[in-house]
């Protein structure tokens, strides 16, 4: 009936038809593909909203572990945990220190200590201990099984700049043509410079464009588009400056829009927002029940201060000053940013914002800012967001290392999130996909993370280095 997100999780909310009651479902914890079952349906509920039903989920007590950490070794780990009172839970080995970790769920604290690798070794309770050996151990069987055969259908991409697609086409052309209309008789020069084509480039847009029109496809309905001695016109608009009517699919996803937006700490009720979204429920009717079965992540009281200071640096251009813990180097740093926008993907919070430091774009966890203010300086006017919303994570690059990921079924969205290049479907579900890099000293982590889901297969060096880190781990558990 609906999905949503809750505790750093995602959950399915439904009717089990065995049970004859209402139920929560992880998605985390699937374990095989979903199938839709197209022949049967269901009427929706009544009032029915999934933020409200995700409401009465009851949060998992708070816990305590006893890790031992290297010394000198997982700063984010450490930012959470306090000491262990001499001698009151053993002594850990030379060279360990230990620590007290609260934590709600096994599972997701086990995923994080296996990534660790021999860095953290579990204690207690006897759950977390038996959960991080039980993910160490599928990911060195995993590492170790026979290489699949399979087969790339496409070639291999090359190491250019990334190539125009018809998707980048598609946003320039829905932007050109309200730009033509408010701004007649500029140059096709100066036109092309304002959308980063070349005039050649432009020119095809504008050809595509004056077929373009309404459903009807008259005369009347087309776009009427000339450039004489190199100036753009735009004489029939299609009277682009009329009230926009939405249809019934448009509406809902406005209201499915509306509805994430709630998970944005201070919208203070009866605002504009529930305004706005009353109207759309009414042009939507019974429809927009659709909008009630989805609900963003919200952001949590611990990134709220975090979120509030970013905004208003954004809203005023303001430049702040950062301190910054990076997961994958294990280091914190200090550097000054231009933030220029706020957006979460996949169930985390991050800003955009030019980097000084780095001279160059970068996206910032919100969870992970350790200190931030403005530093009194204005923010660069020049500097511009990226063009896709939200921002990709990962920018390719000439110097990127190509590495062939083996992914089980389970673990097969994991090219997605990584951006893979191309994949090679395999007979048990699974795939082969051939990902880019920036930086591979990671990659055992995410290999002992991953429990099982996941190896490398090329380069081999990187697969040899993922198996001796996690050996290395199970060696602190007993092997």
């Amino acid at each position: 009936m609906g999905l949503g997100s809750r505790f750093g999780q995602w959950y399915l909310t439904g009717y089990d038809r065995s049970r004859k009651a209402p139920r929560h479902f992880r998605l985390s914890r699937f374990t095989g593909p979903v199938t839709v079952l197209e022949k049967e349906t269901y009427p929706a509920p009544p009032n029915f909203n999934v933020r409200a039903e995700l409401d009465r989920l009851p949060e998992l007590p708070l816990r305590t572990a006893v890790v031992d950490v290297r010394q000198g070794r997982l700063l984010g780990l450490r930012r959470r945990a306090t000491p262990v009172a001499d001698g009151s839970a053993g002594t850990p080995d030379a060279g360990y220190e230990r620590l007290q970790v609260t934590f709600r769920d096994a599972e997701v604290l086990a995923e994080e200590l296996a990534s660790y690798g021999p860095d953290a070794v579990a204690h207690a309770p006897d759950e977390l201990v038996a959960a991080v050996r039980h993910r160490l151990r599928n990911a060195a069987a995993f590492c170790a099984a026979p290489s699949p055969a399979y087969l790339f259908a496409d070639a291999p991409r090359g190491r250019t700049v990334r190539k125009r697609t018809s998707e980048d086409q598609l946003k320039r052309m829905l932007q050109l043509v309200p730009f033509l209309v408010h701004n007649q008789g500029l140059h096709i020069h100066d036109v092309a410079a304002r959308f980063g084509v070349t005039p050649a480039e432009l020119e095809g847009d504008l050809r595509i464009l004056i077929c373009s029109g309404l459903p009807e496809g008259y005369p009347d309905d087309l776009l009427d588009i000339h450039w004489e001695e190199g100036h753009v016109y735009i004489t029939q608009d299609l009277d682009l400056k009329r009230p926009v009517r939405f249809t019934v699919d448009e509406a809902c996803a406005l209201l499915t829009g509306l509805e994430t937006l709630n998970g944005l700490p201070e919208l203070a009720e009866g605002g504009a927002l529930e305004s706005v979204t009353l109207k759309l429920m009414a042009a939507a009717g019974e429809e927009g029940l659709r909008a009630g079965s989805l609900a963003g992540p919200a952001v949590g009281p611990s990134d709220s201060a975090v979120l509030d200071v970013v905004r208003g640096a954004i809203q005023e251009r303001l430049q702040l000053r950062l301190v910054y813990f990076s997961a994958q180097r294990d280091q914190v740093s200090e550097r000054d940013v231009d933030p220029l926008r706020l957006y979460s993907l996949d169930n985390t919070w991050y800003f955009e914002a030019y980097c000084h430091s780095a001279q160059g774009l970068r996206n910032f966890r919100l969870d992970r800012v350790q200190e931030v203010h403005t530093n009194g300086n204005p923010a660069s006017s020049h500097v511009r967001a990226g063009e896709s919303f939200p921002a990709k994570l990962f920018t390719p690059n000439d110097d990127d290392t190509t590495v062939l990921v083996q992914l089980t079924r389970q673990g097969a969205g994991l090219a997605d999130d990584y951006y893979a290049d191309r994949v090679a479907p395999l007979p048990d579900g699974g795939l082969v996909a051939e990902i880019r890099f920036g930086s591979t000293a990671w990659l055992p982590m995410f290999v002992a993370q991953h429990g099982g889901a996941a190896r490398i297969l090329e380069p081999a060096e990187l697969g040899a280095a993922a198996l001796d880190w996690i050996e290395a781990a199970l060696a602190r558990y007993g092997g």
